[in-house]
């Protein structure tokens, strides 16, 4: 039951970044690589949790745990 749970998150998190073709696409015309932060925050806003205690879940809403990750990660970046 947690194999196919897994397996099921996994194809749902293949499926919504790889077919992402434009935003590549930009970036390598920019010549910058996408940064780890920017990819996570791109999870959190197609509706993924990016927290360490429900990483890959779907939110239902805004999650606090997400919301602190987010800003421990600005802050460190700038």
């Amino acid at each position: 039951m947690l194999e196919a749970e897994n397996t099921r998150l996994k194809d749902e998190l293949a499926r919504v970044l790889l077919p992402d073709l434009d935003t590549a696409q930009r970036l390598e015309g920019s010549g910058r690589e996408p940064q780890g932060m920017d990819n996570l925050i791109n999870l959190y806003d197609r509706g993924f949790h990016i927290c360490n205690i429900y990483f890959g879940g779907v939110r239902g809403g805004d999650c606090l745990f997400c919301a602190a990750f987010m800003q421990k990660g600005r802050t460190v970046s700038s």
